[in-house]
């Protein structure tokens, strides 16, 4: 597994190691983009936005064909700000860090869209 995030890029050569590595890119309590793939090879992928304990997932299948964003709760309106305004997330996009940080660990073991959370066709 490949992880980039603001902390840096790692390779991640058994699953301690990513587990790891993700532990200290959800550890830092500042805005955090992370990027998982497994290999070398650009999708599928799994992102994710951390604002504290607020995030959000975004999934790309093979050859970027589908994109997903997590589903939090639905009824919630507006905007929440990642990354120092960066980037405008749909309020019932956001999930709990904790969620998040499932999709994550579920990522490791298949390529296909964790199904720990809802999920939005984009």
């Amino acid at each position: 597994m490949i992880v980039s995030s603001n902390e840096g890029r790692f390779v991640c050569n058994s699953y301690e190691e990513y587990e790891l590595c993700i532990e200290k890119c959800f550890s830092n309590k500042s805005d955090n983009e992370i990027w998982c793939t497994h290999g070398e090879k650009e999708y599928p992928c799994l992102s994710v936005l951390v604002n504290g304990e607020k995030a959000v997932c975004n999934y790309f299948s093979n050859n970027n064909e589908q994109m997903f964003a997590s589903l939090g709760n639905i009824n919630e309106k507006g905007v929440v700000e990642f990354l120092n305004g960066q980037y405008d997330v749909a309020s019932y996009q956001v999930i709990a860090v904790d969620e998040a940080m499932k999709c994550v660990i579920s990522f490791y073991y298949s390529e296909e869209k964790p199904d720990c959370v809802e999920w939005e066709e984009l």
